[in-house]
């Protein structure tokens, strides 16, 4: 979301009575579950998705079907996200970080990549984070663990990559959005926390992708990618009704959810030229399959 947010087309909102974050651009709204990872859909966390996972998050404008198909969930029709998972560089990579943000939210984080082989053909990826403590709201404390490991080969006609990650976020006291019934309250001071103290969400999701790409000649590819995502989530929510003179009125909301989900793409592209007009023909398939368990 704080990457998207440079984008002056896209909004970053919250999802309805919950913390997932859901996306608008060009009016239109964007959810998680409809992103791609590496160009399937389906395999991202679907409340909150770690930077540390990703090198380049990518933003298609319009009308997008035609790239990786209708998204799963309905949405997208005002545009597109991709995002890429990190790739190992051509120098090895050993990038440590740590901070502290807010009233006392510690982050560290590992980054380490290494290419072998006689021209470093494979390549590999690792990165771990771990935030822990309050930010900049007062009594919100969140918990985020992050581990992601990607393998690439890079041939002369094949390419090959596999990525998994796992992810564990939690945040206890998370503040609520708030509904207003009439009038708009004052508001409160920007780190003030109206949550009620028991409230909280976590999810844990566990999830990975295989890609493989072959060049039958110089001008035909073919591709075939595979993926899947087990995920965890649990939540007690309490989303309050604000009155003009800033009385707030809530009820508890209780939800668990289990996913799992396989997603599979593959095509053929081929350019060919005639005359002065250059093309590209792309045919290609995809199917997400989701199965779902929600108590609340």
């Amino acid at each position: 979301g704080d990457v998207l947010q440079n984008d002056p087309t896209v909004r970053v909102t919250k999802g309805f009575g919950n913390f997932q974050e859901l996306y608008v651009i060009r009016g239109f709204p964007v959810y998680s579950d409809d992103m791609t990872y590496n160009g399937l859909y389906g395999i991202l966390p679907r409340q909150f998705v770690a930077a540390e996972f990703l090198e380049r998050v990518e933003v298609f404008h319009g009308a997008t079907a035609f790239l990786n198909g209708a998204a799963p969930g309905g949405s997208g029709v005002g545009g597109a996200f991709n995002l890429t998972p990190k790739r190992a560089p051509d120098l090895p990579l050993n990038r440590l970080t740590a901070g502290i943000e807010g009233e006392g939210e510690l982050y560290l984080a590992a980054d380490i990549a290494r290419r072998f082989g006689a021209a470093g053909d494979y390549g590999l990826r690792a990165n771990l984070a771990h935030r822990n403590g309050e930010a900049g709201v007062e009594g919100e404390d969140r918990e985020l663990t992050a581990l992601g490991l990607g393998l690439d080969r890079r041939g002369e006609r094949a390419r090959f990559a596999a990525d998994i990650g796992y992810q564990d976020h939690r945040i206890d006291a998370p503040r609520p959005t708030v509904t207003p019934a009439g009038a708009i309250p004052a508001p409160p001071s920007a780190n003030s926390n109206f949550a009620q103290p028991w409230t909280y969400t976590d999810e844990r999701q566990l999830f990975g992708v295989v890609r493989a790409e072959f060049d039958v000649s110089d001008a035909v590819s073919t591709w075939a990618a595979f993926g899947g995502r087990n995920g965890k989530e649990a939540n007690v929510l309490a989303n309050p009704t604000a009155q003009p003179n800033g009385s707030l009125s809530a009820y508890r909301f209780d939800n668990a959810r289990e996913d799992t989900v396989w997603s599979g793409d593959a095509g053929i592209r081929a350019e060919l030229t005639t005359g002065p007009v250059g093309h590209r023909i792309v045919a290609s398939a995809s199917q997400v399959q989701s199965k779902s368990r929600n108590a609340y």
